[in-house]
């Protein structure tokens, strides 16, 4: 599956606080991590990608981690967020003019899932904090 507009890899929202030596999990709860082919799709995402980061302040989330090689066969990107707005605001700007197909999942993921489980990350977050 290749159409013009998908990315095809694998991406998780992740509770960053599994990172091992990440000492921001608590100003930054929510992670995720995308791996995907870098085909002329996957090379155009990453570019928006890059540019979604570059408009925000560091404050509000960061790239943690990227392989951004153009000859490799694949790319990878691990970000974290300080909350589920911005989470939103970079999958929406991202995911705007792509879709993206998890191969483990067989299946296009949907944007509203991954912003869905953001927001499950933050209100444990939260919970703990209390």
């Amino acid at each position: 599956m290749n159409k013009n507009n998908t990315v095809q890899g694998i991406a998780d929202v992740y509770d960053s606080s599994t990172i091992s030596d990440f000492k921001n999990a608590h100003s930054y709860p929510i992670g995720l991590e995308m791996v995907f082919i870098n085909d002329d799709t996957g090379k155009d995402f990453f570019v928006k990608v890059l540019k979604a980061f570059n408009e925000l302040p560091k404050e509000k989330a960061y790239i943690v981690d990227f392989e951004a090689n153009e000859t490799n066969v694949t790319r990878s990107i691990d970000c974290v967020f300080r909350d589920k707005d911005t989470f939103r605001q970079v999958v929406n700007k991202t995911l705007d003019e792509f879709r993206f197909y998890d191969e483990r999942e067989k299946r296009i993921t949907p944007r509203n899932q991954m912003i869905d489980e953001a927001g499950e990350i933050a209100s444990r977050q939260l919970v703990r904090a209390i």
